[in-house]
């Protein structure tokens, strides 16, 4: 689910006459606190009832997640990154695969071209993305997030939201006829049954709209680590 937010003060002033009013100061500062505040100090999204419909994992698929040859530091080198961020008390693996996110993808105020303009902005926005995870609903999800935005946002400022897109979403069940037919092929093949994992991605269901089936292959997988990156690293 993708929405974009923009915050708004009075038209853009002229820094050296009108800098000193805290309305026009809001604007930039308002923005960074709104996106430092989606979550707390545990890495927790803040919405209030953000978490309520999540699924927990099943004991099984627990099981799977610590059987599985995974390090944290490899990880991390993978990635490209110096650090973990996220829910604590959670797993790497818990985090990427089975917990919902939110996650600010865009941001943008004020004059960034060559040069100086000494205008106070009078616009701002990013946009904001949730990964969803089941029997979570977009619906729910954006009013949660539209009446959070109103609590936070402080008088003198104007804020709107632009829904973009969203998926609601969706996952086999592990025990599935169909997934335990699937196992015991392979495991009589590999001569051991195979361990189960999860992955965010959108490309499926944006295809097949409601549809709730077991799927294989999808062609967003096998493109590498980076296959939604824009921009290169480094």
């Amino acid at each position: 689910m993708t929405d974009r937010l923009w915050v708004r003060t009075v038209g853009g002033l002229f820094a050296g006459v009108f800098a000193a009013a805290a309305v026009i100061l809001y604007l930039g500062i308002s923005q960074r606190e709104l996106v430092a505040s989606l979550h707390d100090s545990e890495g927790r999204i803040a919405i209030p009832g953000f978490y309520e419909d999540v699924r927990p994992l099943s004991d099984a698929e627990r099981s799977s997640f610590a059987r599985l040859p995974f390090r944290d530091a490899e990880w991390i080198a993978d990635a490209g990154v110096r650090r973990l961020e996220g829910e604590a008390g959670r797993s790497t693996l818990e985090r990427v695969w089975s917990r919902p996110t939110c996650d600010v993808v865009g941001i943008g105020v004020g004059y960034t071209g060559d040069g100086i303009k000494t205008i106070v902005p009078a616009r701002g926005g990013f946009k904001v993305t949730f990964r969803l995870v089941p029997d979570q609903h977009p619906e729910r999800v954006a009013a949660s997030f539209r009446s959070w935005l109103a609590e936070m946002v402080p008088d003198g400022i104007d804020a709107r939201v632009t829904p973009i897109g969203a998926v609601a979403p969706a996952l086999t069940p592990v025990d599935h006829p169909a997934v335990g037919a699937l196992t015991r092929a392979i495991g009589r093949v590999w001569g051991t049954p195979p361990l189960f994992t999860r992955e965010g991605g959108s490309g499926p269901e944006s295809v097949s709209g409601d549809c709730r089936v077991v799927r294989g292959r999808h062609p967003q997988q096998g493109l590498g680590r980076h296959h939604h990156q824009l921009e290169p690293r480094g």
